[in-house]
């Protein structure tokens, strides 16, 4: 597959930058998809007919072009002056305290008025690890800041390092419906945060098996303890 970035320029009145990324099996039968940043920090995306849906696409195609899609999204956000993790992951106006490494965020279900309350630590580029309760209780869940395309059940392979003690191997994680955060086995879960009771710090990396992108996240875990006493959720302790 042939893909192309272009930074355009100004190519129409008023345009304060033009990107455009192309692609296809060879540069006569490109498709693209152009994001357009105006000077009043607006942006206007435009595509040719077949990148809206009029050629069928390869899935490792559309998961690149999603990954350029999150990414452009991130970078219209950070012109915006907005988050560039999304409202439930980092500190937002939602945030009411921030206890060591973490942030709490008290949130409540819409319609049963229940606790879905979270915890979250960021890693410098933006990756979030999350303590959340759901439905099932406290899950842990990883925000990679990017999409990943995962396998035909839509997992990727994940694993850890607590600082200096010896790595898991990897586990299949559950993406989420937007293929941009993975959640942790609930078998996992309950070692995973004792563990990281003990720990300082937690690298964790997260593989794609369609096409082998692999990223790390480095994570403070200071305080957590502290952290998890505000979640109505909290596991039992030993």
């Amino acid at each position: 597959m042939w893909i192309q970035f272009n930074s355009v320029g100004d190519s129409a009145p008023g345009d304060n930058r033009v990107v455009q990324v192309s692609f296809g099996d060879t540069q006569k039968s490109m498709n693209y998809i152009q994001y357009r940043f105006f000077k009043d920090r607006s942006v206007h995306i435009y595509t040719n007919e077949h990148a809206q849906g009029d050629l069928p696409l390869k899935r490792t195609e559309k998961t690149v072009l999603q990954r350029f899609r999150f990414q452009m999204e991130g970078r219209v956000k950070s012109i915006c002056f907005a988050l560039l993790i999304g409202p439930l992951l980092l500190p937002s106006a939602a945030a009411q305290e921030q206890i060591g490494d973490f942030f709490f965020m008290h949130n409540q279900d819409e319609f049963d008025d229940s606790d879905r309350s979270s915890i979250v630590t960021a890693d410098e580029d933006g990756a979030g690890l999350v303590w959340r309760c759901m439905e099932d209780g406290l899950n842990v869940m990883l925000y990679m800041d990017t999409y990943y395309g995962g396998n035909q059940n839509d997992k990727i392979l994940v694993r850890y390092r607590f600082d200096r003690k010896e790595a898991t191997d990897h586990k299949f994680w559950s993406l989420s419906t937007d293929h941009t955060a993975a959640f942790m086995g609930m078998s996992e879960l309950h070692d995973f945060t004792f563990a990281a009771l003990e720990a300082s710090t937690v690298v964790v990396e997260a593989v794609d098996p369609l096409d082998g992108e692999r990223n790390r996240f480095r994570f403070g875990l200071y305080d957590l303890n502290g952290a998890l006493q505000l979640l109505p959720c909290l596991i039992p302790s030993h």
